[in-house]
């Protein structure tokens, strides 16, 4: 039992030891460190973008269609030719009553078998329709912000990927200068 709890502890303190050796080593060499400097300005990197979105506009517009009657032609051409007979008969005086019957016969037959064979009937629908127009506008995109920070007396500037607070992290790399 005391030889696996010496194992943890040891396996631990690797743990804890390694860990500090790589926050150590996390910067290109041992002479820089980080510091914090004072930022004096932030301007915003903008870019503008044309955005289109569709839209879609509904109507109901009328339709005309056409319905055909087939009806029996002959029993209403028959019927007319009959129609078209009393009434000549009824316009005719003597002699002329016989010619005025045949005459109202042709045209009552003729006047019947064209509205049968003609016979249609419009019917008003409305149908809806859909366009598709877009409409477009220009939208504001923030890329980044130019930061410029101050740091022991001199003036820097970074782009960064968000806007800063007062104070940003800089990393400071000592390293001599031979003349």
């Amino acid at each position: 039992m005391k030889k696996q709890h010496i194992i943890t502890v040891l396996s631990i303190t690797g743990l804890i030891f390694s860990t500090a050796a790589n926050a150590k080593h996390d910067y290109a060499d041992d002479n820089s460190f980080t510091d914090r400097a004072r930022v004096t300005n932030v301007e915003p990197i903008v870019r503008y973008i044309k955005v289109s979105n569709p839209r879609r506009e509904c109507y109901d517009e009328p339709v005309t269609y056409t319905r055909s009657h087939n009806n029996n032609s002959t029993g209403k051409t028959i019927l007319g030719g009959i129609l078209g007979a009393a009434i000549g008969n009824n316009i005719g005086h003597g002699k002329n009553r016989k010619k005025t019957a045949v005459a109202g016969a042709i045209i009552g037959a003729t006047v019947a078998n064209n509205t049968a064979r003609n016979g249609h009937h419009n019917e008003v629908r409305y149908e809806q329709r859909c366009d598709v127009s877009y409409v477009s506008h220009t939208e504001e995109r923030i890329d980044g912000y130019n930061v410029t920070y101050k740091y022991r007396g001199q003036k820097y500037t970074t782009r960064m990927p968000y806007r800063p607070g007062k104070r940003i992290k800089v990393r400071v790399n000592v390293e001599p200068v031979f003349d």
